[in-house]
Parts: structure tokens; C-alpha cells; sequence
């Protein structure tokens, strides 16, 4: 008597799909992961921004009640974190001068450091120091 040899479909991925399906992955994670960085550092710069122009205000405000600038936070009632805390920000005076700077928390290239003086000045280190207007 004869004997059939049956034969039991198999379920599941070859190595050959496995692998096919990780390299497709990684190259997604190549082109996304950089874009989301960048999306991540625009909204934080949004954070550098509005901190220095507030704490410039203040710089002015103070100036009109004590006819001098000041290099010390504390007396804009302010610390040196930004409001949302990804940048540390730190002051520099003379009686007529002040240059307001925000450092970020987490790297970022293009616009690391920001600045913003009494005349309105507004500058950028990083790729785009030459051209401050495209992180301001």
C-alpha cells in the first residue's frame, strides 16, 4: 500500500522577504529621521525668539527706570532658561549696550546660537550665520 505524502502549507517570511522589508525600512528612517529633526529644531527656534524679544522689552523698561542696561537676569524677573527651556539664555551690558544670547539645549546646525541687541539687531551662529533672517 502506498503511503501519501502530504505536505503542510507553511505560513510565515522567507529570510529573503525579512530582509527586504528591512532595508526598505532603513531607507524610510534615512529620509525621515532628518526631516523630523528639522521640523523639531523650527519649532524650538520659535522658543529663542519670542524669549529674547521679551526679555529685550524688559531690557528697555528697565533702562527708562534706571538709565542703564543690566547683564543680570534676575533683575528682568527673569532666569536663564527660556520659556519653554530649550534654550539657556544669557545677558551682556554696559550703561548703553546689551546683547541678549540664546544658547540651544539640543544641537542644532543651521541656527545654534541667537542673539538680539538694543538697536534690534539680530543675529545667528551655526550654517546660517550669514544669513540670520532665515532662522529669525
Amino acid at each position: 500500500m502506498l503511503k501519501k505524502v502530504v505536505r503542510k502549507s507553511q505560513s510565515g517570511f522567507t529570510l529573503i522577504e525579512l530582509m527586504i522589508t528591512v532595508v526598505v525600512i532603513s531607507l524610510l528612517a534615512m529620509v525621515a529621521l532628518p526631516a523630523y529633526n528639522d521640523s523639531v529644531n523650527k519649532g524650538r527656534r520659535t522658543d529663542a525668539k519670542s524669549t529674547l524679544t521679551s526679555l529685550a522689552a524688559k531690557q528697555e523698561q528697565y533702562f527708562m527706570d534706571n538709565k542703564t542696561y543690566t547683564a543680570d537676569l534676575a533683575n528682568l524677573g527673569a532666569t536663564s532658561a527660556s520659556i519653554d527651556g530649550h534654550y539657556t539664555i544669557t545677558a551682556t551690558a554696559t550703561a548703553t549696550t546689551f546683547v541678549l544670547t540664546a544658547t540651544p539645549a539640543n544641537e542644532d546646525p543651521k541656527c545654534a546660537n541667537f542673539t538680539l541687541t538694543e538697536s534690534g539687531i539680530r543675529g545667528v551662529s551655526g550654517d546660517n550665520s550669514a544669513n540670520p533672517e532665515l532662522c529669525w
